[in-house]
């Protein structure tokens, strides 16, 4: 099924290298597209993501873009840093409209050809926010991704630490809607199942 879901993306996506100026001038309408999936993700304005991107142009040998065109329609791109002995994607970004000809499998199957396979670089998923839903880590799991665990360390200003104390023992209880203060309470549990597995 994986072979031929990346046949698929292989044989009606074109992946190729574009440049930070393409992306900043062509770009904007596949991001904007990207946030219609995320209701409460805000997407920054058309002359905040031209300069956003540009301001990344003179830094092109840490920044190498990568556009997923379907009949010449660009409907998906990845910023990947290229750092050292590393590689990581720091931003994906879909057209939820082409999610049907496989350009996730398309574009993941070139960067894993080029990067690891060519270069042979390992390669991350970079970071991402907490509040980030998504379900990238269980797709990159079956590319042969691995995950990897790390201690996450806090640090609060003594008022929201007060709140944070007081609200945490109903976090079950917040709505999803208030979506700041659930993401800080995920966040606060995710430190303290750390702190558990030190001490153990």
């Amino acid at each position: 099924k994986m072979r031929n879901q990346i046949k698929h993306g292989r044989r009606d996506c074109i992946v190729r290298d574009i440049s930070a100026e393409w992306l900043a001038e062509c770009g904007y309408g596949c991001y904007k597209k990207a946030f219609d999936r995320y209701s409460h993700a805000v997407p920054m304005i058309e002359s905040k993501f031209r300069s956003h991107v540009l301001s990344k142009a003179k830094y092109e040998t840490l920044f190498e873009n990568w556009g997923v065109f379907v009949e010449d329609r660009l409907v998906g791109y990845v910023v990947c840093i290229v750092e050292g002995e590393g590689v990581n994607t720091s931003v994906i970004r879909y057209d939820p409209d082409y999610l049907k000809y496989y350009p996730a499998y398309a574009v993941m199957d070139t960067l894993l050809t080029h990067y690891v396979a060519e270069r042979k670089l390992p390669m991350s998923n970079g970071t991402r926010a907490v509040s980030h839903d998504t379900n990238m880590q269980d797709f990159l799991l079956k590319f042969g991704y691995r995950r990897q665990y790390c201690r996450l360390n806090v640090m609060y200003q003594p008022y929201l630490k007060l709140a944070i104390s007081c609200l945490y023992p109903f976090r079950k209880f917040v709505p999803n809607k208030v979506h700041r203060i659930k993401a800080l309470l995920f966040q606060e549990e995710l430190k303290r199942e750390c702190q558990k597995m030190i001490i153990s």
